[in-house]
């Protein structure tokens, strides 16, 4: 039984270690703008992440995710910004947007800050049901 117990706990500490993931995906590679459902971790890949500063002194950005199921998946997400005190802005995209992404297929998810004030974004990513 001491051995047993020995070996449990190294595997534990092995995969903590080594970050065990699903399909290679895990929520630690997320930057932390980014809030996906845990449902979602492993079916669907965050690819690109493209985030700038336009000529108005906005923020622009575009996120770009696949489909890695073998299932159509039915997502809902929404964009929220807010200020440097956590002041959230209220926009068109602060409710949920709904998306159909097909197998090998991608959500784009595009925003442009609605106020210069605006020095934060979270994009909220979950499965409709």
């Amino acid at each position: 039984m001491y051995i047993n117990f020995r070996v449990l706990f190294w595997l534990l500490l092995a995969s903590v270690l080594t970050n065990c993931t699903q399909n290679g995906v895990t929520t630690q590679e997320l930057p932390s703008f980014i809030r996906i459902n845990p449902s979602l971790i492993g079916e669907l890949e965050l690819i690109t992440i493209d985030k700038r500063t336009n000529s108005d002194n906005l923020i622009v950005f575009e996120a770009e995710f696949e489909n890695i199921s073998n299932e159509p998946k039915h997502i809902i997400y929404k964009v929220m910004w807010e200020d440097q005190d956590g002041i959230t802005f209220k926009t068109i995209f602060s409710k949920y947007q709904y998306s159909e992404v097909q197998p090998n297929d991608f959500l784009i998810i595009r925003g442009t800050s609605p106020d210069k004030r605006a020095t934060n974004f979270f994009i909220y990513i979950q499965e409709d049901k």
